[in-house]
């Protein structure tokens, strides 16, 4: 007896991805196209073809652990053959902003960093925070005689400012790498083989040599695979 699994589309999803620059994604037809023509796209798991139908369907979980949005170099080799225009590499752009501002801590952070209006405010953060401490240590204002960088700005305070910014950046940057892995890792059977799975490190190491040898691929002009869509239709769409 066929299983039937039971599908619930995340609206919520759908908006936020086209609001991130997705909106064309409603016009993919599952043709297969930018699969085929994806220089990167590995053989047996080939993209975009089942990124564009789970973003259209809002399928939230599956997009958050995807590795495959990862590899996109953002060619848009798809986009230029796609015969819809449905442009799947924006679409891909846009999954890795909603990954992003999903897995960022804290989550107001990966809201601010993924949208350009709000750079002024990153670069004020700092200047207010700082001008926050010198006020509170009594160093706020300009101290009169020869200019002497230590009088207005104690060493002791940048020092504190600095090692705790740093270790706060680094806090934020272990707790969201740990919980972008976990997401990775999430038990998928249509995404991740339970066998192919690895710990951080040897993963690293190994989407490391698979970055360079992509970047020789493409530097040399020729295709890594070659595939059609009548071979990847089974493969790619993973529901």
């Amino acid at each position: 007896m066929i299983e039937k699994n039971m599908i619930e589309p995340d609206v919520k999803c759908i908006e936020e991805i086209r609001k991130l620059g997705g909106d064309s994604l409603k016009n993919c037809y599952q043709c297969a196209t930018c699969s085929t023509v994806c220089n990167l796209a590995p053989a047996a798991n080939p993209f975009p073809r089942k990124e564009m139908i789970w973003a259209q369907w809002g399928l939230k979980d599956k997009l958050l652990a995807d590795p495959d949005v990862w590899l996109c170099h953002q060619c848009n080799d798809c986009s230029t053959h796609c015969p819809r225009g449905a442009k799947p590499g924006d679409v891909l752009a846009a999954i890795r902003k909603y990954v992003f501002e999903k897995i960022a801590f804290p989550g107001f952070m990966g809201k601010l960093v993924g949208s350009p209006s709000a750079f002024p405010l990153l670069f004020l953060i700092p200047v207010v925070l700082l001008l926050a401490v010198l006020a509170a240590t009594g160093h706020l204002n300009i101290p009169e005689g020869d200019v002497i960088y230590s009088h207005f700005l104690p060493i002791g305070t940048l020092q504190y400012f600095f090692m705790t910014g740093t270790f706060y950046a680094f806090i934020i940057f272990v707790i969201s790498m740990s919980l972008f892995w976990k997401a990775l890792n999430r038990k998928s059977a249509n995404l991740i083989h339970q066998e192919n799975k690895q710990s951080f490190i040897p993963a690293l190491f190994a989407a490391s040599s698979i970055s360079l040898e992509s970047a020789r691929v493409m530097a040399s002009g020729f295709s890594q695979k070659t595939c059609f869509p009548s071979d990847i239709a089974s493969s790619t769409m993973g529901l």
